[in-house]
């Protein structure tokens, strides 16, 4: 295989680096996340590799913290609600600016689509929902809508549609820009669903970013040990539930409770809120947790890496989930949290192994895909 080498080669103006386009300046401990993950898995396959540095409006507008949202229709209930989050919201963004800067290399500022189009010889969209018009706002860069230049290597690693099919408007666009990449990989089941609605042959699904590495790579850069004795509740898409369960376990098990609920802005009492924390913090909070429960994929990811006991939640429609796509791959569907049987405990043995092939199986399609020779 043609290796590129380390230094950043140049023909004209297109670098032979390979570039990631994926949501960047964000404060979501996912999305940040997948983000380095599959910029080290890159180069521990020998690339030169570093994120495409383009902020999606409509994501930087939703991540940055704000008393009043922009097109929010202003009332005392929202204002205050966004009041209370404001300052946690605040100190959280300065540590993921910290951990972002120290362990993240981004490459020059890009303006759209056709800017990094003429810019990297070798592009990856993905991972996470760059394709879900609810989040980006139909940014088409995250298709690459712009003019493909002859010897150029498009592929999608993990990319997502999210838990929504497309709206029958955006079809033609997706099918139009997507036919131009050369292997596309999406994450769920659903998204090669969606692909063949589209008519794009050739899909297939390879694991999200964070599975490519062990649970040694990311100790690496997680905090020091907790010492402490605690169950710990990661709430996103679904916070009611997945807060009570935890406070269940909790106290069935006479441990404190820590938490971080996204979109909550009431403190939950007896209980240590740690919306806040740094990235590095947020990875030793599950790997030292005695029990994980959690709505948040990536909150099951981590759970699944450090071999935590843990249950998951999900929202909306159980065949759309990437919660329960990933569980159905691992064998571990029945520890949702309907299963309150904690003597119940997940057999990682087999785990391990089925995730094992399954990141080998990834990683090789992602050697393959960048291969290119022209």
């Amino acid at each position: 295989m043609e290796i590129i080498k380390m230094n950043r080669l140049r023909e004209g103006n297109m670098d032979n680096t390979v570039g990631i386009l994926t949501f960047i300046a964000t404060i979501n401990y996912g999305a940040e996340f997948q983000a380095y993950a599959l910029v080290r898995a890159v180069r521990e396959m020998g690339y030169c590799a570093e994120l495409v540095n383009y902020t999606c409006p409509k994501i930087a507008d939703q991540e940055t913290p704000k008393l009043i949202r922009n097109n929010e229709e202003f009332s005392l209930s929202s204002f205050a609600r966004n009041l209370l989050k404001y300052p946690s919201q605040r100190e959280r963004q300065r540590r993921f600016r910290e951990f972002s800067s120290s362990k993240i290399q981004l490459g020059r500022i890009m303006r759209g689509a056709q800017d990094i189009l003429d810019s990297y010889r070798y592009i990856v969209v993905g991972s996470d929902q760059v394709w879900s018009s609810k989040i980006t706002g139909g940014d088409g860069t995250f298709l690459l809508d712009g003019k493909r230049h002859e010897g150029q290597r498009l592929v999608s690693y993990a990319a997502s549609f999210g838990d929504s099919y497309p709206d029958p408007g955006g079809r033609q666009r997706l099918s139009r820009e997507l036919s131009k990449f050369d292997r596309i990989s999406v994450r769920e089941e659903s998204g090669l669903a969606v692909l063949e609605q589209l008519g794009i042959a050739g899909g297939t699904t390879t694991i999200d970013p964070t599975l490519l590495l062990s649970k040694e790579n990311w100790s690496e850069i997680a905090a020091p040990n907790n010492k402490d004795s605690y169950v710990f509740a990661y709430a996103v898409a679904e916070g009611r539930s997945t807060l009570e369960y935890a406070r269940r376990v909790a106290n069935e098990f006479g441990m404190e409770l820590r938490y971080i609920s996204a979109y909550g802005s009431r403190p939950l009492p007896h209980a240590k809120n740690c919306g806040s924390c740094s990235p590095s913090h947020f990875l030793s909070l599950i790997r030292d947790a005695a029990f994980v429960v959690t709505s948040s994929f990536h909150g099951m990811c981590f759970s699944i890496l450090f071999n935590k006991q843990f249950r998951f939640a999900f929202a909306g429609d159980k065949g759309t989930s990437r919660l329960c796509s990933l569980a159905e791959k691992l064998g571990i569907s029945a520890y949702d949290i309907s299963n309150c049987d904690f003597d119940d405990k997940i057999d990682y043995c087999m785990v391990d192994k089925l995730l094992e092939d399954l990141r080998n199986e990834s990683k090789e399609w992602l050697k393959a895909s960048l291969y290119f020779q022209g």
